[in-house]
C-alpha cells in the first residue's frame, strides 16, 4: 500500500498579489531565487507556502533551492508557521524534510490538517515520545488504521503503546487488513496485556537492527550464485545464538513474540514458524519482513507446524518459484490436493525421484511415477 500523498499546487490567492511575480512559471530566475531563499519580507507561514510552491514546480534550480532553504530554517520558526497551515502537501512535504527533527514532526502530528498518509510514515519513524503523542489521537488511528499498522512496526514504540491500540482497535471492531498476523490475534479475541512484559524494550530494537542489516546482506547476495548464496546463508545460520534467543522468547507473552514475528529478522522467525501456539507461528508466516530463502527452506520441512505449509501452499506468490513447488511436493504436510496439482508442474526428473520416495503419502508417488511413465513414453515415441 503506497503512503504518497499526492502534493497540489497552493491557490495563489492566499498570499499577496505582489508575491505572485516570484511564483508564476515566467518569472525570472531572480526573483524566484528571492523566493527560494526565503528572502521574501512576509509571514512565516506565507513562506513556508511560498518554499512549497516552489518546491514542486518545473524549475529545478528553484526546487533544489528551496528544499536547502526548509532544511536549514530554524524550528523556532517552522513550528508556528506549520501550527496555522492547512494545506496537506505543504505539511506532508515538511515532514518529509525534517523528518529527523521531533519538534517539527510533533507539530505535524498534532495538526488537524495532515494527512493519515503523512502521519502513518511518521509513526514508522518516530521515537516513542512521539509515538505516544500519535497515539493519543484514537479517533483518527480508528479511522485510518495504516498509522497503527506502521506504529506497530516501529521497533522505537513502546510495547505499551502498540498494546493499548490494539486493545483500542479490537474492542472497536476496526480491521488491520496490513498485518494480517496481528489481525488474527485480534480476532481470536486474545488481550494485550503489557504488564507480562518480559523483555526490555531495546530487545525489539536491536531485533529489527538484525532485520535490516539481513535485509541488505541478502540484497548483496543477489549477485552471487546459488551455490554461493547457500554457503553464505549457512554460514551466517552458524553465527546465529540462538540459544540465547530461544530463551528470551520462551519467556515472552503471545502478544509480545507476534510483535517480534512481525519486526524481527531470519533468526527470530526461523524460531517463531516452530512455536507451538498458533497465532504466533502464523504471524511469522506471514511476516513483512519474511525473506525468500526462508520461505524456500520452510517449504520442505517436515517438523514445521501443518497450518504453515499449508499456507505456503496456498500463496501463488511463493508457488510460482519452482524450488518451493518443489519442495512442497517432497513435504507430506503439504495438502493432499495441492500436492496433486502442482506434481504436474515438475521436472521429469524430479517426478522419477518422488516416485520412489517413501516418505511421501503413497498417492503421491503412485501419481508422480505416472506422469514420469507418461512423459518419458512420449519421450521415446
Amino acid at each position: 500500500m503506497s503512503l504518497d500523498v499526492e502534493r497540489q499546487p497552493i491557490d495563489l490567492s492566499r498570499l499577496p498579489e505582489n508575491l505572485h511575480k516570484h511564483l508564476e512559471p515566467s518569472a525570472p530566475a531572480p526573483l524566484k531565487m528571492m523566493a527560494a531563499k526565503g528572502m521574501l519580507p512576509v509571514l512565516p507561514e506565507q513562506n513556508l507556502l511560498i518554499l512549497y510552491a516552489l518546491s514542486i514546480s518545473t524549475d529545478d534550480v528553484a526546487k533544489k533551492e528551496a528544499s536547502a532553504t526548509i532544511d536549514s530554517m530554524p524550528a523556532d520558526i517552522v513550528v508556528p508557521a506549520l501550527g496555522k497551515s492547512t494545506h496537506l502537501g505543504l505539511l506532508d512535504w515538511v515532514a518529509e524534510r525534517r523528518k529527523e527533527d521531533p519538534f517539527i514532526l510533533d507539530a505535524v502530528v498534532t495538526n488537524r490538517a495532515t494527512h493519515d498518509f503523512t502521519i502513518a510514515r511518521i509513526a514508522r519513524i518516530a521515537g516513542p515520545n512521539l509515538c505516544d503523542v500519535i497515539a493519543t489521537n484514537q479517533v483518527r488511528i480508528l479511522q485510518a488504521p495504516v498509522i497503527l499498522e506502521q506504529m506497530y512496526q516501529n521497533a522505537h514504540a513502546r510495547m505499551a503503546t502498540v498494546d493499548r491500540l490494539l486493545e483500542l482497535v479490537q474492542r472497536e471492531g476496526v480491521q488491520l487488513v496490513g498485518l494480517p498476523g496481528v489481525q488474527a490475534v485480534i480476532a481470536s479475541g486474545q488481550t494485550f496485556d503489557s504488564n507480562e512484559s518480559s523483555v526490555d524494550e531495546s530487545f525489539f530494537q536491536q531485533q529489527a537492527i538484525i532485520a535490516d542489516q539481513e535485509e541488505h546482506r541478502l540484497a548483496e547476495l543477489d549477485n552471487l550464485t546459488r551455490a554461493e548464496q547457500e554457503e553464505a546463508l549457512k554460514e551466517e545460520e552458524q553465527t546465529r545464538d540462538s540459544a540465547t534467543l530461544g530463551s528470551k522468547i520462551a519467556k515472552m507473552s503471545i502478544s509480545e513474540r507476534v510483535r517480534l514475528a512481525t519486526i524481527g529478522g531470519r533468526g527470530a522467525l526461523n524460531l517463531l514458524i516452530r512455536d507451538p501456539n498458533k497465532l504466533v507461528h502464523m504471524a511469522a508466516a506471514r511476516s513483512p519482513r519474511l525473506q525468500y530463502p526462508d520461505i524456500r527452506s520452510w517449504a520442505r520441512d517436515k517438523n514445521l507446524p501443518a497450518t504453515v505449509i499449508a499456507f505456503i501452499a496456498a500463496q501463488k506468490e511463493y508457488t510460482g518459484h519452482y524450488e518451493v513447488l518443489q519442495g512442497l511436493c517432497t513435504n507430506p504436510k503439504t495438502p493432499l490436493a495441492d500436492t496433486m496439482k502442482f506434481l504436474n508442474h515438475l521436472r521429469t526428473n524430479d517426478l522419477k525421484t518422488l516416485s520412489s520416495d517413501r516418505t511421501i503419502p503413497q498417492q503421491v508417488s503412485r501419481q508422480a511415477k505416472q506422469l514420469y511413465v507418461k512423459r518419458s513414453g512420449g519421450a521415446k515415441r
